[in-house]
Order: C-alpha cells, then structure tokens, then sequence
C-alpha cells in the first residue's frame, strides 16, 4: 500500500465514524481502538515486508552456493 492510500483510507474511515449517532465517549473510544487497530496493522505490514527481504537474501545465498557446488572444482585440460 502507497502512503497516500493509507492517508486516504484513514481518512476516509475517520469520516465514517463520524457519520454513526453516537454518544461523544463512545465516538472517543471508537477513534482510540481505530488508531490502535491502524498501527497494529501497519506494524504486521512492516514486518511482513522485513520478512519477506530477509528470506530473499537467504535464497539468494542458497541458491548462490548451490551454483557453486554445480560447479566442476578442476576443469579438465583441453587435448
């Protein structure tokens, strides 16, 4: 997700909530769990972005060693 969505998409949920007939502590309480429940998802997103970069670099170590290891360790002279 681009930073201008989730400004869009915060935005726009923050301008639903204020649509709902509500008493003034429950629309404080309801704002409080979105913004708890906003960064709990970007965190898994960053997250699943960090893991998602280090098993590529373990791949690419694997799949690195295992192209050395098809390698011939002595080439053979040519006649």
């Amino acid at each position: 997700m681009k930073p201008y969505e989730h400004a869009t998409i915060a935005s726009a949920t923050v301008d639903h909530l204020d649509q709902l007939s509500m008493r003034p502590d429950q629309r404080l309480a309801a704002r409080a769990t979105l913004r708890q429940a906003e960064m709990v998802a970007e965190m898994l997103m960053r997250a699943h972005a960090d893991l998602s970069q280090v098993l590529g670099w373990v791949r690419r170590v694997f799949s690195a060693s295992a192209q050395r290891d098809k390698l011939p360790a002595v080439r053979p002279e040519p006649n």
